[in-house]
C-alpha cells in the first residue's frame, strides 16, 4: 500500500466520522479519538496500578496536585458552559453516539468554545487519574459494586 492509498483511507475515514460534513481531521481527533483514548488510558492505568507499588514522595504529591488542578478546571468550565449551551440535545446526542461506538461530531459545531475546553480538560483529568492516589475511588466503587446497579437497570430497559 502506498502513501496515496493510505491518505485516501484516512480521508475516507474522516468523512465517515464527520458524516460527510466539513469537519477536519483535527476535530475528528479531538472529539472522537481523545475521549476513547482517555478511557483506554484510564482502564490500562488502573490495571497497571495493581502491578506497581505505590510510590510516596514529592513525585506522587506533584501528580496529585496537578490532577486536582485539572479536575477543578474541568469542573469550573463544565459549570460555566452549562449556562452558555443553548443546544443541550446536541451534546447529549454526541455523547450517546460515543457510547454506542457510532461517533457523530456534527452536533459539536454549534457548541461554544468553553464547552470544548471543558471536554478536553475532562479527558485530561480522566487520563491522569490512574497515576494519582485518587485511583482508589475507582477501587471503592468497583468493590462496593455500586456500578452494577445502574448497569443492571440499563440492561432491563
Amino acid at each position: 500500500m502506498n502513501y496515496l492509498q493510505c491518505a485516501k483511507r484516512i480521508f475516507k475515514f474522516e468523512s465517515q466520522i464527520s458524516g460527510g460534513g466539513n469537519m477536519n481531521i483535527t476535530q475528528s481527533i479531538l472529539w472522537v479519538v481523545l475521549p476513547y483514548s482517555s478511557l483506554a488510558i484510564l482502564v490500562m492505568g488502573y490495571i497497571w496500578r495493581f502491578e506497581m507499588q505505590e510510590a510516596n514522595g514529592k513525585k506522587e504529591l506533584y501528580k496529585n496536585i496537578v490532577f486536582i488542578g485539572i479536575a477543578v478546571f474541568a469542573s469550573i468550565t463544565g459549570l460555566l458552559s452549562y449556562f452558555h449551551i443553548n443546544s443541550h440535545l446536541q451534546v447529549v446526542e454526541w455523547f450517546t453516539s460515543l457510547l454506542t461506538f457510532n461517533p457523530n461530531i456534527e452536533g459539536l459545531e454549534a457548541t461554544p468554545v468553553l464547552f470544548k475546553i471543558h471536554v478536553i480538560a475532562l479527558c485530561s483529568a480522566v487520563m491522569f487519574l490512574p497515576f494519582t492516589k485518587y485511583v482508589r475511588v475507582i477501587t471503592v466503587i468497583l468493590n462496593k459494586k455500586a456500578i452494577a446497579i445502574p448497569i443492571l437497570f440499563l440492561l432491563q430497559l
